[in-house]
């Protein structure tokens, strides 16, 4: 007797996307997109040199990342996410809500601005004490079979509201937490996206 995916007990796993590999980087002006206004930060604006990410200056400001929805995802299962960020506030009472948007598309089509909200959206975050630390919000979360494999996928990460902060606000990357695809329905292989 084979067996299948339904079968295991499997511990989710997880893969981190840095903002830095992010395919694509737009700005939403209300009037469509623009590309390239949303500025690559490097050691300079931190006192320990090693930070990289992508800075958001305002609020409706994102960041794109579009990629084919992965075979090793299992999609009748939640897939959860976590963004990592930074800023140069030290003020605790701040805050910043981050919105994460995606669109699923078939190869061939023309991509659109991300319009599905996740089911479950990050809470909004506040700073620490010290500035430049890096955080993680809250977990995201995509519900079961809402996405399908042989597609794409845009995810926005976007700067959605910010109160009381006027410092930089830089995101330094996603991580996605998802439970394996590794077997087939019996008879039936695995295709290979």
């Amino acid at each position: 007797m084979a067996t299948l995916d339904s079968d295991i007990q499997y511990r989710y796993q997880d893969w981190y996307l840095p903002a830095a590999q992010m395919s694509g980087v737009f700005s939403d002006t209300g009037h469509g997109l623009t590309q390239g206004t949303v500025a690559p930060f490097g050691a300079a604006g931190t006192t320990t040199g090693s930070l990289t990410g992508m800075q958001l200056a305002i609020a409706g400001q994102f960041l794109r990342h579009t990629m084919p929805v992965p075979g090793r995802w299992q999609l009748d299962k939640a897939i959860h996410l976590y963004l990592y960020w930074t800023s140069g506030s030290a003020t605790v009472g701040d805050s910043i809500t981050w919105k994460v948007l995606y669109n699923a598309f078939a190869e061939g089509a023309v991509t659109v601005r991300g319009a599905t909200a996740l089911d479950t959206a990050p809470a909004a975050v506040n700073p620490t004490a010290t500035a430049w630390q890096v955080q993680r919000t809250g977990v995201g979360t995509i519900n079961a079979n809402s996405l399908a494999h042989g597609g794409l996928i845009n995810f926005d990460f976007e700067l959605d509201a910010l109160t009381g902060i006027t410092e930089d606000i830089v995101l330094v990357g996603a991580e996605f937490w998802y439970l394996p695809r590794l077997t087939g329905s019996l008879g039936t292989p695995v295709a290979p996206y």
